[in-house]
């Protein structure tokens, strides 16, 4: 090789020895959990259980999702039953643990890991890309269980290099409750229903290396009452008015009317963080642990319906930026240049 081809190698070298160095250790982060216990349900005549009242059917459906650089997988679980049927009560989820969905983590994911119903929260780190989700059911009043207890999370994070990430966890009637009552007399029957809940959600940066970035987790829980295709319902939607609130149950139709007993903090709760090159980091977080219940008055005769949907998700996006070389790399490849044109001026003096 000559003098010529040799500062022309050692010149293209440094360029791509800098250009390929290794980013500074960066990350985006999101959960969301979600714990719901001693949940119980109770139709009321005059205060007191009503005799004429029965369960004629209950679904219980969990969805588990995990993304990772857009490959997704999931897992799902479906059980229910017939009580109060003339020729006896059949029931397909299970006892103490009335329906599991698998834990998914997804497809490349490096760690940590979410154990089979662990429920576990990681701390933001520098090294990991990941993501999952799990939902069970562990009790059931439906089943014969004194009360009903959730839980559910989803979790991702992403590092330089990563495109996308995202996870979800849903308990309904798709995690949940449906089922069907039939109250008969006057119309003065109502619902009642109470519960506790445990929120965590996070949404975090720390990303020095990306153009942008964006980091979202949601928690959403709905109880809703319907009669005659929803024509006359009345939906729950926990905000944290407190007692006596209207703006967190709503109304349709055949004069029901909802009081909220205990409305302790907004389950229905999203967090989220976006930065530009100019803001590389940010945090978004809730925890929040209280007491939950309502009473729907004003149930005539007929068949009514049910249904809780609690839902936690996780969202996570970022784009590198375009690379220019910097000063360091402009100024080896103008020592390589001006060697080379030394080279060749001795060259030609000689």
């Amino acid at each position: 090789m000559n003098l010529k081809q040799s500062a022309l190698a050692a010149a293209v070298t440094a360029v791509f020895a800098i250009g390929a160095a290794a980013p500074a250790a960066a990350a985006e982060y999101a959960v969301s959990r979600l714990f719901i216990d001693n949940l119980t349900i109770a139709v009321l005549d005059g205060e007191v259980p009503s005799v004429t009242t029965s369960i004629k059917s209950f679904n219980f459906n969990l969805t588990n999702t995990a993304t990772l650089n857009s490959v997704l997988i999931g897992s799902v679980a479906a059980c229910g039953g017939t009580p109060g049927i003339p020729s006896g009560t059949t029931n397909t989820c299970g006892i103490a643990t009335a329906l599991d969905a698998t834990v998914v983590n997804a497809t490349g994911s490096t760690g940590p890991a979410q154990g089979e119903n662990t429920f576990t929260l990681h701390t933001p780190n520098a090294t990991d890309s990941y993501a999952n989700s799990d939902s069970l059911i562990q009790t059931a009043e439906l089943t014969g269980d004194a009360s009903t207890q959730t839980k559910q999370i989803a979790e991702a994070q992403i590092q330089a290099g990563d495109l996308n990430a995202s996870s979800s966890a849903e308990i309904s009637s798709t995690t949940g409750f449906l089922f069907k009552f039939t109250v008969s007399g006057t119309s003065d029957d109502s619902l009642f229903f109470s519960f506790d809940a445990l929120l965590d959600i996070l949404a975090d940066i720390n990303d020095p290396t990306a153009a942008t970035a964006l980091s979202k987790a949601n928690v959403g829980v709905e109880l809703s009452l319907s009669k005659d295709n929803t024509i006359i319902k009345a939906i729950f939607l926990p905000n944290g008015t407190g007692f006596g609130s209207t703006t967190d149950c709503g109304v349709t139709g055949g004069g029901l009317t909802c009081q909220t007993l205990a409305d302790e903090f907004d389950i229905n709760s999203d967090v989220q963080v976006s930065t530009l090159p100019v803001s590389t980091s940010g945090r978004s977080n809730t925890v929040a642990n209280d007491h939950f219940s309502a009473i729907i008055s004003g149930l005539s005769d007929g068949d009514w319906t049910l249904g809780l949907v609690a839902t936690t998700s996780t969202s996570l996006s970022r784009t590198e930026p375009q690379r220019v070389p910097e000063p360091g790399v402009l100024a080896l490849m103008g020592l390589g240049l001006m060697g080379l044109f030394a080279t060749s001026r001795r060259r030609k003096l000689g």
